[in-house]
Parts: C-alpha cells; structure tokens; sequence
C-alpha cells in the first residue's frame, strides 16, 4: 500500500562541494554584495530590498529572470552558527506557491580546503515544487561555484 504525500513529506535535499574555504562560502550566504553577485539561476539577476543575517533578522530578495520577470521571495533567519549552518524561512510571494511558508537549512563543512554544503529545502508544498526548487538550486549552485573560482 502506498502512503499518500504530505507537504510535510516533500523535501529536497542537495550535497555540494566548493573549491574554497569554509569561511568564503558561508560569506558569500551571509554578505549582501556578495550573494547579490550569486543569487538566483544562472541568466537571473538578484536585487536585494532587505537583508539582516541575524536570528530573527528578515530578507527580501528579487530574482529578476534575463526577460525582466521579478520573483519575489522572503523570509526571516532562525538561526546563524557562523561558518556552520544557516536557517531560514522562504515564502514567495506570487504564484502557485504565494504565502507558502518553507523552511531552508544550510550547513557548511570543511573539506581540506572545500567545503561541502548540505542544503535542505522543506515543506514543498508539491512534487512540481520540489522540481522546481531543484532546478533553482542547481542553477544557483553553478553561479555560486563561477563567483568563488573568481575570488
């Protein structure tokens, strides 16, 4: 028997290694300019309205698509561990999933001068979602990879 899907059951998990340091790639999550130079997947542009990586500090970002399309997204910071994990909440704030509240955690571990991050995006609200936020991620892990090998 098959177990139906709840949104509690649908996550998305992502593993990373990054050819730098620990330290450059929480910064690169943590400082403004920095993630402004990464955000999004790769053709996007990111214009950050609100931004305070600090336990119960809020973000505001939107991802602008290479045809001027805003995608608004934001959400508070649950927790901060410097150069060791990130938790936020996500929520966009048009379309399908408008409203919706996710939860996204980020942790970072050094690997002999790497860094592997282990992300998990929770409480998709759908199977679509989940490939939709996989595609994002993806495509953002990319630009964030070409942003570090150029420091």
């Amino acid at each position: 028997m098959l177990k139906a899907q709840t949104m509690e059951d649908c996550g998305l998990e992502m593993r990373r290694v990054f050819q730098a340091r620990r330290e450059t790639v929480f910064r690169a999550w943590t400082d403004r300019d920095e993630l402004a130079n990464w955000w999004g997947p790769k053709g996007f542009t990111a214009h950050i309205d609100t931004f305070d990586p600090k336990p119960g500090g809020a973000y505001r970002i939107d991802m602008r698509s290479p045809e001027g399309e805003s995608h608004w997204l934001h959400g508070k910071f649950r927790a901060v561990e410097p150069h060791e994990r990130l938790v936020l909440t996500w929520i966009w704030e048009q379309g399908a999933m408008a409203g919706h509240e996710m939860l996204v955690t980020v942790e970072f571990a050094a690997l002999d001068g790497a860094t592997e991050i282990r992300l998990l995006h929770e409480r998709l609200p759908s199977e679509a979602a989940r490939e939709a936020h996989n595609e994002g991620w993806s495509g953002s892990f990319e630009c964030l990879t070409d942003c570090l090998a150029a420091t």
